[in-house]
């Protein structure tokens, strides 16, 4: 790996940890996080694939076979769009759960006020 490289994933690390402190002291949000692994996972597989691509085609150029493919150009856009709707669909079944408990939750309250009420109303009659 590339010193570069190498330091720009422990900078992107440490950035990462440093916002998870200051995001645990706030609140408790599972479902960024699972997005946000999601993410980074899928954009260093990508890059890391392109990266590898690009090296095999410059490999060959230098080897003097006239080869060009957009193969590695490819592999990058849609890496990222790849992880672009997996992030989407993760967030989107992630709040549908969130939605799904709180309507749950607020259906069982609206049943024991309705209960009450009728026990309210057979009390006074």
């Amino acid at each position: 790996m590339a010193l570069h490289t190498s330091a720009g994933l422990m900078i992107l690390g440490g950035a990462a940890l440093m916002f998870s402190w200051r995001e645990r002291r706030q609140q408790n949000d599972w479902r960024l996080w699972t997005l946000v692994t999601i993410a980074v996972a899928g954009l260093v597989t990508t890059v890391s694939f392109w990266q590898a691509l690009s090296a095999v085609e410059w490999l060959q150029l230098e080897s003097r076979l006239e080869f060009r493919s957009d193969l590695p150009g490819t592999v990058l856009i849609f890496g990222l769009l790849m992880t672009a709707l997996l992030a989407t669909a993760v967030y989107l079944a992630q709040t549908a759960r969130l939605r799904t408990s709180i309507s749950e939750r607020l259906r069982l309250m609206a049943e024991k006020e309705i209960a009450e009420r009728k026990q309210a109303e057979t009390a006074l009659s």
